[in-house]
């Protein structure tokens, strides 16, 4: 069937388009530059570069937001400079998703450079409105065109000569060009804005666990004429106790994981790997697993199930792993590099001891052989400062109304960044004009 091309738009070879937009690759409008490359000991003093993760996690830079810094001759300065009006594209990545990400230089910087992991797109004419190249490069079609175009060895690759090819549809006034990029830097601004009070909520909510956790502050209601007692760990209030870790539940490793049923998300009883704490961004929960096994294999396996609100961590990996500690919302399996508490909550509530836990550091009693891990023997020994069951719900119900409110803003933040890319896709392509 031949697609309906509206009236007043034209079909072009990446997609309908308006037909008073301009066809332009981006070779016709920007000359290529690949970037510097030093040995590692120039690095960390000297003057600004642009480096790779100042282009992959930003559409736009400005010399102050710039860490990086690197020791150059005048001539090497001279030959990697930058200018206002460039445009950055990350040049080589592990996966080919993360190549040809843009970003544009908004403002003059004297004796700045960029890192050979970049491209400089240096502006030829004046075709693009500044604001507009922070966006113009990041919808379907161009963000297509960019991967197809890629190679691949032992690291994805693209150059000059590649995104040269690139096909660009373009409004044809700077006012339109202008008025689409007001419109998504609103959207922008919006996130950040958010972006910015959760982090100040999650560092309120730090700032209250260490006061709560430790006795320094109480709740009303709780230690009314109490004072403190000293114990191994320093002052504790004198109605607290000190216990350790496996006082306060017992530990559960996991199982082997028969590989040969890899998958099965047919059947319902989660089967997690240390993976999976990566799965949905969730801080908490672990949530969805990419491996479910059934009732009757789980019979064959001879294996028992970790109870929900259980409290499980990585025993063996790098540091990054053995620090996360997530909560089971249901019954589940876990593999053999993975250990669950499941707490005595006749003495400890589950989601007081799971914040307990997050301000402990597990690296720290890990052994020192290649591949770092930690037995329960070492961690059962921790000693914590537990209140009664009473005080350690009410302490649970603010951190956890805290963590409610920081999931919410951040529901809202992906709501936001969702229509961002709608808008995106509809703004960039001229399906909604603006002017």
């Amino acid at each position: 069937m031949e697609k309906h091309i509206p009236e007043g738009y034209k079909q072009t070879e990446v997609g309908i388009f308006p037909e008073d937009w301009v066809e332009k690759r981006i070779g016709d409008i920007f000359d290529f530059k690949n970037g510097l490359n030093k040995g590692k000991e120039y690095f960390g003093y000297g003057i600004p570069i642009i480096n790779y993760m100042d282009v992959y996690k930003n559409s736009s830079i400005l010399g102050k937001n710039l860490k990086g810094r690197v020791s150059l001759n005048k001539n090497e300065i001279e030959t990697y400079k930058v200018n206002k009006g460039d445009v950055f594209f990350t040049r080589t990545s592990e996966t080919v998703e993360e190549i040809g990400m843009s970003a544009v230089l908004l403002e003059d910087s004297s004796d700045t450079v960029f890192s050979g992991f970049l491209l400089r797109a240096r502006p030829r004419n004046q075709i693009l409105d500044l604001e507009f190249c922070k966006y113009c490069f990041s919808h379907k079609q161009i963000r297509r065109q960019i991967l197809q175009k890629a190679s691949f060895t032992t690291r994805a690759l693209t150059n000059g000569k590649l995104l040269s090819r690139v096909i660009l549809l373009i409004p044809p006034t700077k006012t339109e060009q202008q008025s689409i990029a007001t419109a998504l830097s609103d959207v922008d601004n919006l996130i950040t804005s958010l972006e910015q009070l959760i982090e100040k909520k999650k560092a309120i909510k730090q700032g209250t666990m260490q006061e709560l956790l430790t006795g320094k502050r109480r709740l009303k209601g709780f230690g009314e004429g109490k004072g403190y007692k000293q114990t191994e760990l320093g002052l504790i209030p004198e109605d607290w106790e000190v216990k350790r870790l496996h006082e306060l539940g017992k530990f559960q490793s996991g199982i082997g994981f028969p590989l040969h049923l890899q998958g099965k998300h047919q059947e319902v009883i989660p089967f997690y790997k240390v993976s999976d704490m990566n799965n949905n961004g969730n801080e908490v929960f672990m949530l969805n697993s990419n491996n479910y096994i059934s009732q009757k294999v789980l019979i064959e396996l001879g294996a028992t199930l970790i109870p929900r609100s259980s409290i499980v961590f990585a025993k063996i990996g790098a540091a990054l792993f053995l620090e996360r500690k997530r909560l089971l919302l249901v019954d589940s399996l876990i593999d053999n590099n993975m250990m669950a508490i499941i707490a005595d909550i006749d003495t400890i509530d589950t989601k007081y001891l799971y914040y307990l836990l997050i301000n402990i550091k597990l690296s720290k009693y890990a052994n020192t052989t290649a591949l770092p891990s930690i037995n329960r023997n070492d961690i059962g020994e921790i000693n914590l400062k537990i209140p009664t069951l009473y005080e350690q719900q009410a302490i649970t119900e603010v951190l956890t109304n805290m963590d409610s409110e920081i999931e919410n803003l951040e529901t809202k933040v992906n709501k936001y960044k969702q229509i961002k890319q709608g808008m995106m896709q509809n703004l960039l392509t001229g399906r909604i004009r603006l002017a």
